[in-house]
């Protein structure tokens, strides 16, 4: 016969609570489970009744309790068909377990997810699939789907912001786990969305890293060896600036060029792996220049400008936006994996370029595309030829609007411009 009984953890979690376990004991032998409630260490009643573990001295007590409760009836379920099948109790109980009937947060999400393999690119599965993974580990995989509620949710943000990371990422991984919700709606499994008391966070506007005039002609000029065939620091600054002049190419979409994709009458013709969008480039002096470095007479249309990724690779195949759209989960995971680790090792060689020019702040590949967006907004000021619908071409935003969220982190240099100018 299997007895049960609430205790709290001694020691407290790195937030300062103490989580709640439910023990069962059979036969002398005994097996703690941990519930989804941590509370102060003095908001809980070791002596209190059933029902009341948590003291009326925390707000949430009663909430708290009904969780506590409802955990033991589905230990107390689970414990049942166990025995009736005649199995030890806690041998089972340790086995993962599903409960017949009943969708849990582990399920739904893990279905989404599989949805997302077949829908979505690789990145944005990956990036959803560690979300998940945060909720999942804070509310419980077998916790029932359709007991999450706005309490959880509150809870769940509050944990997100007790971990320092930006309003930012904060508002991007509860805004990915409430589409989840929302389909849970759609189909049925839940009858209310538990969001719908949340109001996402204020986000301040980041400052964008980038590159002035003067910086960027001293990475010009830096004194690189030449003499290795991979010579990462060389590449890694040839890449950097190939990418500023040519509208901040992302770093994704430049190991991916072809030498297909320069054409006869000297343009850089590509498709942004991100949207798909068609970019159409006049390459100008300085771009031209660091293409002389990549020439090879005995390349192919489909090799690769830049020796970064293998030619010979399953993935390699695939050209265009639609292909790589044909392209099996397992094939779009390795070429994923291939460019986030080609990216580490260029942004490792930009912290030591950076060094190198005075920088007292290590940049990423990214800041390129930063650099050319300021770029163009100083020389937008300075002629009329140049307008902000050019620049958000050139960036390839879909909406006007992006791109001037995009040149707002510029504000303040902007703003000292002008001062300057009126006080002339």
């Amino acid at each position: 016969m299997a007895s049960f009984n609430v205790e709290i953890n001694p020691k407290p979690n790195k937030h300062g609570f103490h989580t709640v376990f439910v023990r069962i004991t059979v036969a002398r032998k005994l097996k703690r489970f941990k519930t989804s409630v941590a509370i102060p260490l003095e908001h809980f009643n070791a002596k209190g009744k059933y029902g009341r573990w948590v003291r009326t001295i925390n707000p949430r007590q009663a909430k708290l309790n009904h969780q506590i409760d409802e955990f033991i009836q589905q230990l107390k379920l689970r414990v049942e068909k166990i025995e009736e099948k005649g199995l030890p109790v806690l041998v089972e109980m340790n086995k993962p377990y599903i409960n017949e009937g009943v969708t849990t947060v582990k399920m739904h999400l893990d279905s989404v997810l599989e949805e997302m393999k077949v829908e979505k690119a690789y990145i944005y599965y990956n990036g959803a699939k560690s979300m998940f993974s945060r909720f999942q580990n804070f509310v419980g995989d077998n916790t029932p789907l359709n007991v999450i509620d706005t309490d959880h949710i509150q809870r769940f943000k509050i944990h997100l912001i007790s971990t320092k990371i930006s309003n930012v990422t904060i508002n991007n991984i509860l805004k990915r786990i409430h589409a989840a919700f929302i389909s849970a709606v759609r189909s049925n499994l839940i009858e209310r969305d538990p969001f719908r008391a949340h109001d996402t966070l204020p986000e301040l506007p980041s400052k964008k890293q980038r590159l002035n005039d003067e910086q960027i002609q001293k990475l010009e000029e830096l004194e690189l060896r030449t003499d290795k065939k991979i010579n990462w620091p060389y590449h890694t600054r040839n890449m950097y600036l190939f990418s500023y002049y040519n509208a901040g190419i992302r770093v994704a979409d430049l190991m991916q060029l072809r030498h297909g994709n320069i054409t006869s009458d000297g343009r850089l013709e590509y498709e942004m792996s991100k949207t798909g969008h068609q970019k159409s480039i006049a390459l100008n002096k300085k771009a031209k220049d660091i293409l002389a470095i990549y020439s090879n007479p005995d390349a192919k249309p489909t090799d690769y400008l830049f020796p970064v990724l293998d030619n010979t690779a399953e993935y390699a195949k695939y050209l265009t936006y639609a292909d790589k759209k044909k392209m099996g989960f397992h094939l779009r995971e390795l070429l994923q994996t291939a460019i986030s680790g080609k990216t580490s090792q260029i942004n490792n060689n930009l912290k030591v370029l950076s060094a190198q020019i005075g920088l007292d702040k290590s940049i990423t590949f990214h800041t390129a595309r930063h650099s050319f967006a300021d770029k163009a907004r100083r020389s937008m000021k300075k002629s009329d030829k140049i307008t902000m619908y050019d620049i958000k071409n050139a960036l390839g935003h879909k909406s006007i609007l992006t791109t001037e969220r995009y040149m707002n982190s510029f504000d303040k240099e902007s703003l000292d411009e002008a001062m300057s100018d009126i006080f002339e």
